[in-house]
Formats: C-alpha cells, sequence, structure tokens
C-alpha cells in the first residue's frame, strides 16, 4: 500500500549545529529506507516542507515509519493513501456499470440515477 505524507516543519530549533543534526540524520534515515524499500520517493518543496511517498504493507507500519522519521518531532503530516490511475479508472469504471450508467455496447448512454462525483 502506498501513502502520500506531506509534511511541513513546526518547530525549529534554536541554533544551525541542531539544525543541521536533524536533517543530516533526516538524509540518513531516507538513504535506508529507499534501500529497504520502504520509501519509494522524497521531495522538498522550494517554499518549505515536502513530501515522502511510502510504499508498506499496513496503516500501522506506516505510522511506525514515520515516527521514526528523525524529523518528525518537528513537522505536522497530512497522510492519503494512494492507488494508481490504471487501478482507479478502472474501479471507477466498473461501478459506472454496476449501476447501468455506462454500458460497452454502447458508450454515449447515460442514466441519470447513478451519478458519479
Amino acid at each position: 500500500m502506498k501513502y502520500f505524507a506531506s509534511g511541513k516543519q513546526t518547530v525549529y530549533p534554536e541554533d544551525y549545529k541542531t539544525k543541521v543534526e536533524f536533517l543530516r540524520k533526516s538524509q540518513e534515515w531516507l538513504k535506508r529506507k529507499e534501500a529497504e524499500g520502504i520509501v519509494e520517493s522524497a521531495y522538498s518543496f522550494t517554499a518549505g516542507g515536502g513530501f515522502i511517498v511510502f510504499d508498506v504493507s499496513s496503516h500501522n507500519e506506516l505510522v511506525e515509519n514515520l515516527i521514526d522519521f528523525p524529523m518528525y518531532c518537528l513537522c505536522e503530516f497530512t497522510v492519503q493513501p494512494l492507488v494508481t490511475f490504471h487501478d482507479n479508472a478502472d474501479f471507477i469504471i466498473n461501478e459506472f456499470r454496476k449501476c447501468g450508467a455506462y454500458r460497452e455496447e454502447n458508450p454515449d448512454e447515460y442514466l441519470s440515477h447513478c451519478v458519479y462525483a
């Protein structure tokens, strides 16, 4: 299961030595988690904050890894589960079929009792 974890630093250490230590530990952590296949990618936003894409087997594993991130104590995160575009599109098309809103033999026919929003 993949998750998009977006974070922004909310607590700032007072001295630069501590800031650099958090950044270096976070770099090492990300390299290790990428090598383990737990982190698929990590990016920073130019205006601050960033995101990590996790590939884990459960919600618990996500929480364990997110809390283990060295800068976790300095940041606030929002997390969203991810699904591939193709899988999501197939799921939606199948739901359209189930409720009768779409038929392969007449794709332009639309039944108003089923609406996807």
